[in-house]
């Protein structure tokens, strides 16, 4: 796994490394091993926790305690104001399950949070 890490590190060198963490299990995981190899390489990465607004509490918190626990860079994306799950559903009404109303979903509360984070704007 590390060797895929190092080949995408040398074909795009990136100028910047943002590894996404949900809060998952799996996320943990995956978080923790890029962060060790990039740590072990002497490489800065910052850990990025996009909050929907919407998740529970106790998944921010866990979060943040493991973020702080390792001492990795951090930031936590949220969506525009007006731009909330509140937001939506006062102006569209709930979202439904067909694929749109995710895809809208989706944009809206992490997509765009976390595009505004990596562009600076």
């Amino acid at each position: 796994m590390s060797s895929i890490i190092a080949e995408a590190i040398e074909k795009y060198q990136p100028t910047s490394i943002v590894l996404l963490f949900s809060g998952g299990h799996d996320s943990m995981c995956s978080t923790h091993f890029a962060a060790s190899y990039l740590q072990s390489i002497g490489r800065d990465f910052t850990v990025y926790h996009g909050n929907t607004g919407i998740g529970i509490r106790q998944t921010r918190e866990y979060v943040h305690s493991v973020v702080e626990h390792f001492g990795w860079k951090y930031y936590e994306g949220h969506p525009k104001p007006g731009e909330t799950y509140q937001d939506i559903v006062k102006r569209w009404g709930f979202p439904g399950p067909t694929l749109i109303s995710h895809q809208m979903m989706y944009i809206r509360l992490k997509e765009r949070a976390l595009k505004r984070f990596v562009t600076h704007e």
